[in-house]
């Protein structure tokens, strides 16, 4: 199908997903900055909600009033590097299990019941990698939701 708008046809609307990295700050008082960490938190307004999601803070960083960086807690960098090898396997392990739905279809391209008893067995470890409750959107093992 093309998307090529022609006069005779209504516009489509495309839901566009975009995925940004941004900081925020707040200030907390506490004891320590160990437990300034744990206070904090981040959120968006009611209007924000509906147009941005927030997972857990990949990463968090304590300073004092003067900047002076008191707690670090792991980088971002290192936070990122470390979604994106746990992304790649778990796509890498998925595939895996399209291969292997693959392969079955060929070797038991005589035995419908066969081929579906063993595309069951494949099917439930992907919930080893994401799980859908929805259908919509992917939960990955390692806690990002994703919406699809």
């Amino acid at each position: 199908m093309s998307y090529e708008n022609d006069e005779d046809v209504e516009p489509t609307t495309f839901r566009v997903l975009g995925v940004v990295s941004a900081g925020y700050h707040e200030d907390i008082e506490a004891d320590t900055p160990e437990e300034a960490a744990q206070n904090a938190y981040a959120s968006v307004c009611h209007q924000c909600a509906g147009h941005l999601s927030l997972g857990d803070l990949d990463g968090i960083s304590v300073e004092d009033e003067a900047g002076n960086v008191l707690l670090s807690e792991p980088s971002f960098h290192e936070t990122q590097l470390d979604n994106a090898r746990r992304f790649r396997a778990s796509a890498e392990a998925l595939w895996k299990l399209l291969d292997d739905i693959s392969t079955l279809d060929d070797v038991c391209r005589e035995d419908d019941a066969a081929f579906r008893n063993a595309v069951r067995k494949v099917q439930q470890e992907r919930g080893q990698y994401a799980e859908s409750h929805d259908g919509h959107t992917l939960v990955w093992t390692h806690g990002v939701t994703v919406p699809t």
